[in-house]
């Protein structure tokens, strides 16, 4: 299985808000996580990263980094 560790699937802590450069690391690290989970046909799993992935992507266009 092509699981990854707990660590890199956690979302930041609840409280701080990334700037726009983080926000867009973290969307495209999630992102990336969604598309390895989909190929592994674990859909829930990509669901859930595609939602974080999501978020920072939203976070990022609201800090003005497109």
């Amino acid at each position: 299985m092509n699981h990854p560790s707990p660590q890199a699937a956690r979302p930041r802590r609840a409280g701080r808000r990334p700037n726009g450069p983080e926000a867009r690391r973290a969307y495209e690290r999630y992102l990336e996580l969604a598309r390895g989970e989909e190929r592994s046909g674990h859909r829930i799993e990509a669901e859930r990263f595609y939602q974080f992935a999501e978020h920072y992507l939203r976070v990022s266009k609201e800090a003005g980094e497109h």
